[in-house]
């Protein structure tokens, strides 16, 4: 019996589409088979329920994400993301690959990554907090 179910084209993903500024500076030196992850810390809605079950919804006007970029320690860009720790300032962050585009006006970076010595070229993960994340889809949705 023939599967029923249609589906519609899945996207071309390529990481050259890949583009990451911050500061209105491109990123490039990335890790081996990483180039960032964008993790949300905060939960779009709370919920509250009391003992006879009249639950509350809440909303979470909270928007702030952990951006992690992973550099070859041999990347450039560790030096400038190492002046940007050093001023201590808020900076702009903007990330835009085939599926999505992700930005942030007020960034900061948590602390300096760690850095070992090896064999090889070692990576330097940038732990950088996103304030107001805002997130938007790059594809559309097709029945």
């Amino acid at each position: 019996m023939p599967s029923k179910i249609k589906t519609s084209k899945m996207r071309e993903y390529d990481a050259n589409d890949c583009t990451i500024m911050i500061n209105d500076k491109l990123m490039y030196g990335f890790s081996e088979n990483s180039m960032f992850t964008v993790t949300d810390k905060t939960d779009a809605n709370t919920y509250k329920i009391d003992p006879q079950g009249s639950a509350t919804k809440s909303h979470n006007n909270k928007t702030m994400a952990g951006f992690t970029l992973p550099l070859d320690e041999t990347s450039p860009c560790n030096a400038y993301l190492l002046d940007l720790f050093n001023k201590d300032e808020f900076f702009t962050v903007d990330i835009i690959d085939t599926t999505s585009h992700i930005s942030c006006h007020y960034a900061s970076i948590d602390k300096i990554p760690d850095k070992q010595g090896g064999a090889q070229a070692g990576d330097r993960n940038w732990p950088i907090t996103m304030l107001n994340k805002e997130e938007t889809s790059n594809m559309t949705y097709s029945d």
